[in-house]
Formats: structure tokens, sequence, C-alpha cells
């Protein structure tokens, strides 16, 4: 279990991929899932340090494709994330995918 800005999530490590990507609550064909939404106001903006943004250009975007043509994409912020519990090891200002889409 990851915590991400105090909220659990139960995630699958993808080694393949340098983002962890999180459920948003825009993502309106992302299914049912156990996990609350992922919903970061800490909004990495678009700006130079980006090497792509989204479409209306407000958040730097991510796309990540699978080996099974499968993928996810949305845009990223900035959070502090816990690993096992509430007060487990803390890894403060990483950037995570909200999927979108």
């Amino acid at each position: 279990v990851l915590w991400v800005d105090g909220m659990p999530h139960r995630v699958q490590v993808d080694s393949g991929s340098s983002t962890l990507a999180l459920f948003s609550s825009a993502c309106n064909n992302c299914g049912e899932h156990i996990n609350l939404p992922y919903n970061s106001t800490n909004i990495v903006p678009c700006d130079s340090s980006c090497t792509r943004c989204t479409q209306d250009r407000s958040a730097c975007y991510f796309d990540i494709r699978y080996a099974d043509g499968s993928g996810v994409t949305g845009h990223t912020a900035i959070s502090d994330v816990r690993v096992g519990s509430e007060t487990g090891p803390l890894a403060p200002g990483l950037t995570v995918g909200a999927i979108d889409y």
C-alpha cells in the first residue's frame, strides 16, 4: 500500500515505468477500482520543464504504453508518498500521474 497525500492506494508495481500512475476522478472510462480517486491540487503546470502538455495546456502530460497495446494518459501532480502505512518512510514531493483518459 502506498499512502499518497494521506490517502491509501493499493498499486501494482510496474518496474518498466518511471511514473506512479493513479486514477483521478476526471477519468470517465476507467471502470471500477478499489481505490478512491487521486485528486491532488498541486498540479505540475505546463511550462518549459514539461516535455509535453495537456491539450488545454494547463498541466504537464504523461503517456504510458504497455506491451499489450494498452496504456494510460493524464496530467502530473506533486504529492508526498509513504510506503506501507501513514507513518511509513516518506518520499516528499514525488511527481505522480493522475490518469484522466
